[in-house]
């Protein structure tokens, strides 16, 4: 009885199915394109702090792009985690510890893989190892108070403007123009065959 049952809902089964694979896709490609626009809000950040600081451009990422992938990944983690979170004090405070806890991975696995650093927080009061301070996770955590109760909701707002077809394609080519960029960075770091400490380069 069963089998006849499978066998006469056998289209409508493999129906649901190739629409649930399509709505998976469709969702990750919406946050994929959110982890790149909070990457160059990122990027634009710390162009404006640093190029601040230094009273010239400075060149703060290790891709050529205009982002910085931390951010993007701090940003996502923030949502995921802290997405159903209400209370702001306790998103500032959890986004603290999630955030540190990425850059100094970050910072860790950048230094392992290419010999190179990207920020140092040696010369800052309250810092472990250079990788992570007081005053990095303190603003962290009013930027993550800021995405999730601020920037999130009007982004949410602004995607609904954009079809479906347009977030397909427009993910699919900003993916690849990522992937490419970081291949083309990761074999630039290498050919240097240096050890780069902060600050960074200017261009």
């Amino acid at each position: 009885m069963q089998s006849v049952w499978l066998q006469e809902h056998s289209h409508d089964i493999g129906y649901l199915a190739q629409m649930e694979r399509y709505a998976m896709i469709l969702f990750l490609e919406q946050y994929f394109m959110l982890f790149m626009v909070y990457n160059f809000m990122g990027w634009l950040f710390e162009e404006i702090i640093c190029s601040i600081g230094y009273r010239q451009i400075v060149n703060q990422g290790f891709l050529i792009g205009p982002y910085l992938p931390v951010y993007g990944c701090g940003a996502m983690l923030n949502l995921i985690v802290l997405g159903g979170v209400q209370n702001t004090v306790s998103i500032f405070v959890l986004s603290i510890i999630l955030t540190s806890c990425l850059e100094y991975f970050t910072s860790y696995l950048l230094e392992k893989i290419f010999h190179a650093r990207w920020w140092d927080y040696s010369k800052y009061h309250y810092q472990l190892h250079g990788r992570v301070c007081l005053l990095g996770a303190l603003t962290f955590g009013a930027l993550s108070v800021v995405e999730l109760k601020i920037v999130q909701p009007i982004l949410e707002q602004y995607a609904d403007t954009f079809s479906t077809e347009a977030v397909q394609y427009s993910a699919v080519i900003v993916f690849l123009l990522f992937l490419a960029d970081i291949l083309i960075s990761a074999f630039r770091q290498y050919g240097r065959g240096e050890y780069r400490r902060f600050p960074t380069e200017v261009r």
